[in-house]
């Protein structure tokens, strides 16, 4: 009998040290053009392909999936997903988020239609804007924020960003606020004339984020150490060079 509750024993800690050796990580994203997207049913993109590398390089299994952005998150935070991507570091965020390295800068700012004459460098140009933006998201926020200095700036927030943009369009609001290549990639797709960039309000990096109740930091240190493996040795510029896109320039110090 002693024999018998030993093997037992001895097989829960084999399988739990194999369960603990045996890293997987589950990733969420949203459609978030040009940086991730589905393509023939898999989640694709600049985004997509480097964390696929990644995983590769610290032999990981990672599984990407594209949900709404408010889904994706909720499985963050309810312990269904490791992490998300891609998204800017900020104060709430980092409550129940570990952040990678920073694996690209966008830029916020303003699309209106060609026959707009602004050349925005001025929150203050807005006022009597009807203004367009995708949210609750971090864009709406920094919109917000503009709006709590320049109280006549009208806000349409949609839980989609292609809304915005066809409604400007369409002349139903004045402008969009957007990351401008999100921006850029919907006025493509959708072939949007007479929309053009007015100008930047802000810029900022973007990252994956692992859940502090799902993930230890050290994976995302690892992570971290297998990206600027792939960064130094030209595989993340390769990568990026197939999406016309350049990788952003990093150093040691960005471990931190």
């Amino acid at each position: 009998m002693k024999l018998k509750v030993l093997t037992i024993c001895l097989l829960g800690m084999f399988i739990i040290a194999l369960q603990c050796h045996s890293k997987e990580l589950v990733l969420d994203t949203q459609d978030f053009a040009p940086y991730s997207y589905l393509e023939n049913g898999q989640v694709t993109g600049p985004a997509a392909s480097i964390i696929k590398q990644v995983c590769a390089e610290m032999k990981t299994k990672c599984e990407l999936r594209l949900q709404s952005w408010t889904r994706a998150q909720y499985n963050v935070r309810n312990g269904k997903a490791n992490g998300l991507f891609v998204l800017a570091k900020t104060e709430d965020r980092k409550d129940w988020l570990y952040f990678s390295v920073p694996l690209f800068q966008a830029e916020y700012g303003v699309f209106v239609r060609e026959s707009d004459t602004l050349n925005f460098t001025d929150v203050s140009q807005l006022k009597g804007y009807m203004i367009g933006v995708y949210g609750p998201s971090n864009t709406s926020r920094l919109l917000e924020l503009i709006q709590e200095k320049v109280p006549e700036i009208n806000i349409d927030m949609r839980p989609d960003d292609t809304v915005a943009f066809k409604k400007l369009h369409h002349g139903r609001n004045d402008a969009a606020f957007s990351n401008r290549d999100v921006g850029w990639m919907i006025v493509k797709t959708h072939k949007l004339k007479g929309i053009r960039y007015a100008g930047a309000y802000k810029k900022t990096l973007y990252h994956i984020g692992f859940s502090k109740k799902t993930t230890d930091e050290q994976t995302v240190k690892e992570f971290n150490a297998a990206y600027m493996k792939l960064y130094k040795n030209g595989t993340i510029k390769a990568i990026l060079h197939t999406y016309d896109m350049a990788p952003l320039a990093l150093e040691e110090g960005d471990l931190q």
